[in-house]
């Protein structure tokens, strides 16, 4: 059986041998590290000509890495001493590695401070606990998915060091009668070559004018976006001017496309389905309806300013 520091060896060159894959990161994580609360830190560079200069640098993403000589039966979790977990909440966090050193996969968590201030929330009598259990995901392999994960803590890190994570009700904010708006970042999926959201967490903030000051919200997750734009819409020969709006929810199966508030098309659904109503509509948009309804009876293709639905 290998030692300890043999299997922690092991772990930080595993994912070494990752990020000297990656153009645009550098590692600097020590072997058998006895530094408190952190291994190391994963260094972050903007992707242009200059390279890995001092100054095309973005910033570090500090990390602490665990080794595991054993797989995973179940669902992958870790234990974090609650010491650790104080100090990142009051330093901007920790990317925190557990590797497989027998499959050689690895496994993080990202220990951001809302993260870790809403798992104390969640049992308060968890801070006079000696660990709490945080459950892991695999890390990716693809340059760009790295990338773009480790810019998200980076960013969001950020964010979040200056409230040490304790996050502010968005009742109270809005009652409040500041002037705010709502910042938040979509995560989107491929479900059978359908765009959907998925179906995670994402962080909400508060952005205070005019100063730009930026609050915490905590973390949501969103169930569906919408958007709506003028649009041409074509039927075989024939062409619609119309108002266009698109729902896009974690379930293909309730994406809706709407057509001049009247016509709603589910094209995901198993049997893809249309409603429609003229009963609150003017005599015009009745009118145009009823075209497009006679037009799609017809199987022609539909384009929305020249795209294929």
């Amino acid at each position: 059986m290998p030692s300890k520091d043999k299997i922690e060896e092991r772990a930080v060159e595993t994912i070494r041998s990752l990020i000297n894959n990656c153009d645009f990161i550098t590692h600097d994580i020590p072997t058998n590290d006895k530094t408190p609360v952190y291994d190391g830190e994963l260094r972050l560079y903007r992707k242009n000509s200059k390279g890995l200069s001092n100054e095309n640098l973005i910033g570090a993403v500090p990390v602490q890495v665990k080794g595991k000589d054993k797989s995973f039966q179940n669902k992958p979790k870790y234990p974090i001493k609650v010491s650790h977990l104080n100090y990142y909440q009051q330093n901007g966090g920790c990317l925190f590695f557990v590797v497989d050193t027998v499959l050689k996969q690895i496994y993080y968590c990202e220990l951001l401070p809302v993260i870790i201030y809403e798992k104390f929330q969640e049992k308060p009598s968890s801070s006079t606990q000696r660990t709490l259990t945080f459950p892991l995901k695999k890390f990716p392999e693809k340059e760009e998915e790295v990338y773009a994960l480790l810019t998200h803590f980076y960013n969001h890190s950020k964010k979040q060091r200056a409230s040490n994570g304790i996050t502010q009700s968005l009742g109270e904010i809005f009652h409040s009668g500041q002037n705010i708006s709502i910042e938040s970042e979509l995560k989107f999926e491929k479900k059978d070559n359908i765009m959907t959201l998925k179906d995670e967490p994402t962080q909400l903030y508060a952005k205070f004018k005019p100063s730009d000051a930026i609050a915490p919200l905590g973390s949501f997750t969103i169930t569906a976006v919408g958007e709506s734009a003028n649009a041409i819409l074509s039927i075989g020969s024939n062409q619609y001017q119309v108002n266009v709006a698109r729902r896009i929810s974690i379930d293909p199966n309730d994406i809706e496309i709407e057509l001049n508030h009247n016509i709603k098309i589910f094209p995901y659904k198993q049997t893809p389905t249309l409603t429609y109503s003229i009963k609150d509509s003017n005599l015009s948009e009745a009118k145009s309806t009823l075209s497009i309804l006679i037009d799609l009876c017809q199987e022609s293709p539909l384009y929305i300013n020249n795209q294929v639905l």
